[in-house]
């Protein structure tokens, strides 16, 4: 029995690594939002005054959001690697691929699939399941 608990929380732990590793677009999406709303309200800040320091803090907010986009592209390059492993036209690619790539809630993801939540969330455990078998994918999540 002990053994069998074990297997399930290290599963649940490996689910909750690869979920980790499958939001970090949509993490670094964020950043650069949240980045670019900062910049936009420095400028405002600065408004008509031509100042150098305004002038470099507008310059270091540029630096870091060309930082998050490179960082987000190859984010999504990795996932869409690791669902790409998955069988074409599956229901759980299109699953993972509308949450972790289009960033859909799961309500909207709901709504395309036609399905209710509970199932869509049963085959995105089976997805992520079938995802954790290989090794390749194990390696970047460790």
């Amino acid at each position: 029995m002990a053994r069998k608990i074990k297997r399930k929380t290290n599963r649940n732990n490996d689910r909750k690594k690869l979920r980790t590793f499958l939001l970090r677009y949509d993490t670094l999406v964020k950043e650069k939002d949240s980045l670019s709303e900062q910049r936009r309200l420095v400028q405002c800040t600065i408004g008509k005054v031509n100042s150098v320091s305004g002038t470099e803090k507008l310059a270091e907010f540029d630096a870091l959001i060309e930082r998050a986009k490179a960082e987000a592209a190859q984010a999504v390059c990795d996932i869409k690697a690791a669902i790409g492993t998955l069988p074409i036209g599956s229901m759980e690619r299109k699953i993972l691929e509308l949450r972790y790539i289009s960033r859909y809630s799961w309500d909207k993801i709901c709504y395309v699939i036609h399905m209710e939540r509970s199932r869509t969330c049963e085959l995105e455990s089976v997805a992520l399941d079938r995802l954790l078998t290989n090794e390749e994918i194990r390696q970047k999540i460790s």
